[in-house]
């Protein structure tokens, strides 16, 4: 049996102000908020505002990635979500 913990990703939506794309995320038998501001949306992967969604489920394994990591870490807000913005990006992101 192994001890590998498991994170389920859930269907994404477009928050309704449009300023991020929202997903739960299930890691270590809690349910998370991820947060994909759209900021990092438009500079990293050059979207635009009528095509966030398609962004992030175009780059989800590299955000997802970065998800991952800002669980482990401990990187979660008071109200259960992890915030990955530009800056965050930009610290967790492999290049």
């Amino acid at each position: 049996m192994s001890n590998q913990i498991e994170y389920i990703f859930g269907e994404p939506t477009l928050r309704r102000n449009k300023d991020a794309v929202i997903f739960p995320i299930g890691y270590d038998d809690a349910i998370y908020k991820c947060v994909v501001k759209s900021e990092l949306l438009k500079k990293y992967f050059n979207a635009s505002p009528s095509d966030l969604l398609e962004s992030y489920i175009n780059n989800k394994i590299q955000i997802n990635e970065i998800a991952k990591k800002l669980l482990i870490s401990g990187n979660i807000t008071s109200n259960n979500e992890v915030l990955i913005t530009t800056e965050v990006f930009k610290d967790y992101s492999p290049d």
